[in-house]
């Protein structure tokens, strides 16, 4: 990912305050802004905490639709990225939970059964690499 800090009218970093009332308003410009300045470090976040490239951009794009949902309860007692490190923070690790639940859930043979017939019906790419990865891992 490349970084997207972009510079304001007067050459500075975004006036964060100005952008977070642009967005609160409904600016779609204000938006993308706003996530321009910050996606890479939440991103970067997001993929130390998880070692894995698309789970921290699946977290990115959580965190970032919290956020957005969640902007009115910014109280700005904090920088903007202090607020959204805390958000994806908690994405992260809610993903983690279900990564590890997930597997642990997938060493019953019964559960797993039933999870290979059901990913094998979706058609879905992303089912039918994890559907190989089922029938491929040896069952403990």
């Amino acid at each position: 990912m490349e970084p997207r800090n972009p510079p304001n009218e007067l050459g500075g970093r975004l006036d964060e305050t100005g952008l977070i009332r642009r967005v609160r308003a409904g600016e779609p410009a204000a938006e993308r802004a706003l996530y321009d300045a910050h996606v890479d470090r939440v991103y970067r976040l997001a993929y130390r905490m998880t070692g894995d490239d698309d789970l921290a951009r699946d977290c990115t794009q959580e965190t970032f639709i919290r956020a957005f949902d969640r902007l009115d309860q910014f109280r700005g007692e904090a920088v903007i990225g202090t607020w959204l490190t805390a958000i994806a923070t908690s994405v992260v690790l809610n993903a983690l939970r279900k990564v590890k639940r997930f597997r642990r859930e997938h060493r019953d043979p019964r559960v797993r059964k039933q999870a290979i017939f059901w990913l094998g019906r979706s058609g879905d790419p992303r089912a039918l690499v994890l559907l190989e990865e089922l029938l491929t891992t040896p069952t403990p």
